[in-house]
């Protein structure tokens, strides 16, 4: 029978459900080139977004997040969701689409690019950047190319 799971196992259901995600996924991606320098990552949360960058890397940052803010970390859990009430958009290094950040941004409404590998290291608080939840992109309009971490000796 076609379609049918019979390992029990759920694999053909769950790969429907992460077509289905891929596909609205692509519905809402935008495909304008990444401008020069940008932090490239993937595409999680519709929307462009501008604001200074505030780095939290815990709990014990976060009544120092104020709102209008982009938030940019490592990875978002459940503890972190009010903060998104506050920030404008999201910025992770790592996660995937259905990752806490790319949930919890589009439940919000909110751009959010994840999986960017080194936002983290590559921004600094109070830079001035538009987040591309569509297109997948960070970049710092007032600057020629974002700051790239030196290479670990």
């Amino acid at each position: 029978m076609t379609g049918e799971n019979t390992s029990g196992r759920g694999g053909t259901r769950t790969r429907l459900l992460a077509q289905e995600l891929l596909a609205a996924v692509d519905a809402v991606r935008t495909t304008s080139p990444a401008p020069q320098g940008a932090i490239v990552g993937q595409p999680a949360s519709p929307g462009r977004a501008s604001g200074p960058v505030h780095i939290v890397h815990g709990p014990g940052d976060f009544d120092w997040f104020q709102p209008g803010e982009v938030l940019v970390t490592r990875a978002t859990a459940p503890a972190w969701t009010p903060l998104f009430a506050r920030a404008v958009a999201v910025v992770t290094d790592g996660g995937t689409l259905a990752a806490h950040a790319s949930l919890v941004a589009r439940e919000y409404g909110i751009p959010a690019v994840v999986a960017t590998g080194d936002a983290t290291a590559r921004l600094r608080d109070g830079q001035l950047v538009t987040v591309d939840g569509g297109a997948g992109t960070v970049h710092a309009p007032n600057a020629q190319a974002l700051h790239r971490a030196a290479p670990s000796a």
